[in-house]
């Protein structure tokens, strides 16, 4: 059902040649193996110092490795550091990440 919504979203971001951070997409920047950089959640959903599930509009984001700590966590981003062992995607089911 989100199909239309998120393609007509991609292609007026692309027409407009807008960042597609602005128009709520999801970006993540990692920084070695140290800091992942999440923008644009929706909330926290697991904590532990081994594992990190961030809820993103498009999908769950899981963050896994050691010494996992939130060292920042903002209306519009989290910052996730620590020994950063795996970045895996969980499909939630209510978007198209097709472009």
């Amino acid at each position: 059902m989100l199909k239309k919504p998120r393609k007509l979203t991609q292609s007026i971001v692309k027409r407009l040649q807008m960042a597609p951070e602005a128009a709520g997409c999801l970006r993540i920047t990692l920084i070695d193996n140290t800091h992942a950089f999440i923008e644009n959640h929706q909330g926290v959903l697991e904590y532990t110092a081994r594992r990190v599930c961030v809820r993103t509009p498009q999908m769950n984001v899981a963050i896994s490795g050691q010494r996992l700590v939130l060292e920042r966590f903002g209306r519009e981003d989290v910052v996730v550091r620590g020994d950063i062992r795996q970045l895996q995607y969980e499909m939630t089911g209510e978007g198209d990440l097709s472009p």
